[in-house]
């Protein structure tokens, strides 16, 4: 469990070290760049869990570590925004974290939908669901800011189903809608219903 939360807060030390020293992301970012952290933050917490989620959502103690040390480093993140306190900025941030918090909670909830074999660390299940997961999660963003910067198609529009996108929204405006919780829901009620089929496989077999 230690080594996989360490891994985990390493990932999140990047945005947390491009926004103390103020590094542009691009030729017109805007100044100062740190005022985004949060909405940084998120980015790379979505992106990265859609790649570490099998070893840092596997059980009940890892996940809760694992939200627990996103909320910190979210609040760090706020505190280098330098912004003065008010309870609009607060309640986004909480928002934030509860977006993050879901959406780690199913992708755990995909974990014992391919069992891993003994002595072993991933199941080739685990690792096609980690690719999907991932592909969607990254590759949709990519695929959607490439579309409407250089293609016909607007596929900005769906941004807020977009995972990284959905979560950025929350944290920038403190407020969601069901669009922004759909992909999270889609997962959770996808690995139930794979339980309960299982489940009920099982029981008919006995």
């Amino acid at each position: 469990m230690i080594p996989s939360l360490l891994l985990w807060l390493l990932v999140q030390l990047l945005p947390l070290t491009l926004a103390a020293v103020n590094v542009p992301l691009s030729a017109r970012y805007p100044q100062p760049a740190r005022q985004f952290s949060v909405e940084l933050m998120v980015a790379v917490q979505v992106g990265a869990s859609s790649l570490l989620f099998p070893i840092i959502a596997r059980g009940t103690a890892r996940t809760i570590a694992t939200v627990g040390s996103a909320g910190v480093m979210l609040l760090l993140a706020w505190f280098l925004t330098r912004l003065p306190y008010a309870a609009d900025e607060s309640i986004r941030v909480l928002h934030a974290w509860l977006w993050v918090g879901v959406w780690i909670a199913g992708l755990g909830q995909l974990l014992p939908v391919s069992p891993v074999p003994q002595n072993t660390e991933f199941s080739t299940g685990q690792a096609f669901v980690m690719a999907a997961v991932s592909l969607v999660t990254i590759g949709g963003s990519m695929l959607a800011y490439v579309a409407s910067e250089y293609g016909s198609i607007d596929l900005m529009r769906w941004r807020d189903v977009l995972p990284i996108h959905a979560a950025m929204e929350v944290a920038r405006s403190g407020r969601a809608t069901w669009q922004h919780y759909l992909l999270p829901g889609v997962l959770i009620l996808f690995a139930g219903a794979i339980r309960m089929s299982r489940r009920f496989i099982s029981a008919r077999q006995s």
